[in-house]
């Protein structure tokens, strides 16, 4: 897993490039709308509207998740519910307009995806259903499909609140991988505020991250792309980046640690 779709003005090949996918795309109602005439025509056809992903997502969870109303009420009634608990689609909208604690009770904790369950409080941003599902004994370190956690979203997208919820859950911020400082330190808008709070909850300033050691790069040779959080600010892609190196100066960075290809934090200043 690399940070290449986030940082990385140096390494351009092909064989750094890494995608990377946050699931529950919220943000795309109007294409969501469109897909109910091809919905209508799928089942006309014979789809199954109860089949289920690998994830165990129903064709009916997808559209509520992408907040699709009108695709998701041709698929409900279609949907044949075999459970007594509620659906997790069910959830992303009981979470809209219900107590954290109705939210938790409507859950089968041992029998939901934790990944799941934790996106879709962080992209309500509902503190309060985030941290019963914390108390109630959901793992945020667990990864979803593309090898990520729910606090790789809370890092990235400078959710610092929901950060202060889930240190009290967490004993080592540093077991995440990618490391959080890392991806904190990748986003274009200014991330300062969750750069300092990590630092602050102790994570490792000089911490080292590998990318995953992928097949193709052992075939070719190419040095398999490591750094620290300093070596990401210190090209100075983002406005926010020499505030940003200032903390971890002040937190007693190691300027002079070296990235997989041997450069230290000046250096890759300098080459940019």
């Amino acid at each position: 897993m690399g940070l290449a779709p986030f940082m990385d003005t140096k390494k351009q090949k092909k064989a750094y490039e890494a995608h990377w996918r946050l699931g529950l795309v919220t943000g795309q109602e109007g294409e969501a709308r469109m897909a109910q005439d091809v919905v209508r025509v799928l089942l006309s056809a014979g789809a199954n509207p109860a089949a289920q992903d690998d994830f165990g997502q129903t064709p009916y969870d997808v559209a509520a998740f992408l907040d699709c109303k009108e695709a998701a009420s041709v698929l409900s009634p279609l949907v044949q519910e075999t459970k007594t608990k509620s659906s997790v689609a069910d959830l992303w909208y009981l979470m809209k307009k219900t107590h954290s604690e109705q939210v938790i009770q409507g859950i089968d904790i041992d029998n939901v995806d934790p990944f799941t369950v934790l996106q879709a409080a962080i992209c309500q941003r509902n503190e309060a259903v985030f941290e019963a599902l914390l108390k109630a004994g959901v793992d945020p370190k667990l990864t979803g499909p593309n090898g990520l956690t729910s606090v790789h979203t809370i890092a990235h997208w400078d959710l610092v609140s929901m950060m202060k919820i889930l240190a009290s859950y967490v004993k080592d911020l540093n077991v995440f991988s990618p490391l959080l400082l890392q991806v904190a330190a990748t986003r274009k808008q200014s991330n300062k505020q969750m750069f300092e709070l990590l630092i602050n909850l102790g994570v490792n300033v000089n911490a080292i991250y590998q990318e995953i050691d992928g097949e193709t790069l052992r075939t070719t040779g190419i040095p398999i792309p490591s750094y620290a959080a300093a070596h990401i600010l210190a090209v100075g892609k983002h406005w926010w980046d020499i505030g940003a190196i200032e903390s971890l100066c002040e937190a007693g960075a190691d300027l002079e640690v070296l990235d997989g290809d041997g450069s230290t934090v000046l250096q890759f200043a300098l080459n940019g």
